[in-house]
C-alpha cells in the first residue's frame, strides 16, 4: 500500500484510496507514512467540488467514519475544513462529556451513527447523510 501510495501520491486518487482505506478500517498508517501524506496535503486544496461531495459521500458509508477524521485531522487535511478544525481542543462539561473535547465526541458521534445505520439496515439516500452530517455537525457551534 505505501508504495502504491508514494507512486501515486501527487495526486487526489492516490489520497482517495488510502483515505478509503483508514475508513474501511483496513489499516491505519504509522507515524513515518502520515509524514509523507502530511507533505503533499496541498493536493487536497485544489480538489473540484464534485470530487470533494465524492471524498465526503464516501466517508458518510464508511463503517468507520471516526478513524476517517482522525486521520484527516493526523495528516492536517482537517484544517482545510474550519468548523472541524476548531473543535479540536474544545473541552466540554466533564460531568457529560467524559471523553474531552468536541473532536474526541464528534469521533465517538459518527461512529455511533454508523452502528445506528448499520443496524436499521440504511443503505441509501438521504437517510444516511441526515443521521451521519447530523452527527459530524451537532457540536460545531461549541
Amino acid at each position: 500500500m505505501k508504495d502504491f501510495y508514494v507512486k501515486n501520491s501527487s495526486n487526489y486518487k492516490g489520497f482517495s484510496l488510502l483515505f478509503f482505506l483508514v475508513c474501511q478500517g483496513e489499516f491505519y498508517p504509522d507515524e513515518s507514512f502520515l509524514n509523507e501524506v502530511r507533505e503533499v496535503k496541498s493536493v487536497f486544496r485544489g480538489i473540484k467540488k464534485e470530487e470533494l461531495w465524492q471524498f465526503w459521500s464516501f466517508w458518510a458509508h464508511s463503517s468507520n467514519p471516526g478513524d476517517g477524521l482522525l486521520f484527516l485531522r493526523d495528516v492536517g487535511i482537517l484544517e482545510f475544513f474550519p468548523e472541524l478544525f476548531g473543535t479540536i481542543g474544545v473541552m466540554q462539561n466533564p460531568e457529560t462529556h467524559p471523553e474531552g473535547d468536541v473532536f474526541t465526541h464528534m469521533t465517538m458521534s459518527v461512529n455511533e451513527a454508523r452502528h445506528i445505520v448499520d443496524r436499521e439496515s440504511i443503505k441509501e439516500g438521504m437517510n444516511v447523510y441526515e443521521i451521519m452530517f447530523g452527527a459530524l455537525c451537532h457540536d460545531l457551534g461549541k
